[in-house]
């Protein structure tokens, strides 16, 4: 698919994404539906905020609109991946904390999203973006990581292998 038909599918798509979070937000009723609906997949701290997945939409956009094409899979994929590990790992194993995150959480994604981008960008960029983005997912910065973590995980890449002419 052409690179214009792809911005505009997603960039559709974050408009949607954005527009249903207006209205749930601005609609209790329809807020309410909304987490009978997806109550397994949407967290309780989304009931006054833009929805975790709406933010990886913008995410996704973002890379695609600004990062270069071979960056854009292993970025949008770790959060994909190594997210969702670390909520698992975190639930089932985590016996030791730091703040709202635990080590065993922490780990998983660090695992996880090396594991994911090294088959794209090579093992030292995708070592430099896991540290870089398991650190933004633990700390408690007040943006949402699922848009962080893809912007970062394209930059980092993009600075390992622009800069240090790393891949």
């Amino acid at each position: 698919m052409a690179r214009p038909t792809v911005l505009a599918l997603l960039a559709a798509g974050t408009i949607a994404a954005l527009a249903l979070d207006w209205v749930r937000l601005t609609r209790p009723n329809v807020n309410l539906a909304f987490f009978k609906f997806f109550r397994t997949l949407a967290s309780p701290r989304e009931t006054r905020k833009i929805a975790s997945s709406t933010w990886y939409a913008v995410g996704v956009f973002l890379v695609f609109l600004l990062a270069p094409r071979e960056m854009f899979a292993p970025a949008v994929l770790v959060t994909a991946f190594a997210d969702p590990a670390a909520s698992i790992a975190g639930r089932l194993a985590g016996k030791h904390h730091f703040g709202s995150k635990s080590i065993d959480g922490s780990s998983a994604f660090f695992l996880v999203a090396a594991s994911v981008m090294a088959p794209f960008v090579g093992i030292v960029p995708a070592l430099a973006a896991a540290v870089v983005v398991t650190v933004l997912e633990a700390a408690p910065l007040g943006m949402d990581d699922n848009l962080a973590t893809p912007l970062a995980a394209a930059g980092v890449i993009w600075a390992a292998e622009t800069v240090f002419g790393l891949s």
